[in-house]
């Protein structure tokens, strides 16, 4: 059979906060996994089974790659958050992404109208975010491209 290529360069799967079958399936088809993370105890409970949910997954899909942590729904204003994303840097350095994605309503209000921040406000803290956090994946995931070419 012969292989297609596909016209997107990146294809986001956003998979539901659990490891039950959709999220399985998203990591035996992608090549590199990005890891939302809150802030919080609870967002930073589950990191240990995820990490070791990729591992299994790399069994099956040896190209997957761990593209990183994102710090998601972040408060600069809370102590809580800046002590939870220092922690986060301090347990995975080359894991967390510099971009923090912060709270904010320009998110809800965008996924309410069914458009992407970008278009809803385009100015907004959320759009810059964005912004960023593409430009950050981007170099990431070209990195991690260019260290399997080496290692082939």
């Amino acid at each position: 059979m012969e292989e297609q290529q596909s016209s997107h360069q990146v294809v986001l799967i956003d998979c539901p906060p659990n490891l039950y079958q959709c999220s399985w399936n998203a990591l035996l088809a992608a090549s590199h996994a990005l890891i939302p993370v809150p802030p919080e105890d609870f967002g930073t409970q589950g990191l240990r089974a995820i990490h070791q949910a990729i591992h299994q997954a790399q069994v099956l899909n040896p190209g997957l790659r761990r593209l990183g942590h994102l710090i998601t729904r972040y408060d600069r204003r809370l102590l809580i958050h800046r002590a939870y994303a220092e922690r986060l840097r301090q347990l995975y350095p080359q894991l967390v992404l510099e971009t923090l994605n912060p709270e904010a309503v320009a998110f809800k209000v965008a996924v309410t109208s069914r458009q992407p921040v970008e278009y809803y406000a385009a100015n907004s803290a959320a759009a810059k975010s964005m912004q960023a956090l593409l430009n950050e994946l981007e170099t990431r995931m070209s990195s991690t491209t260019r260290q399997r070419a080496i290692a082939s």
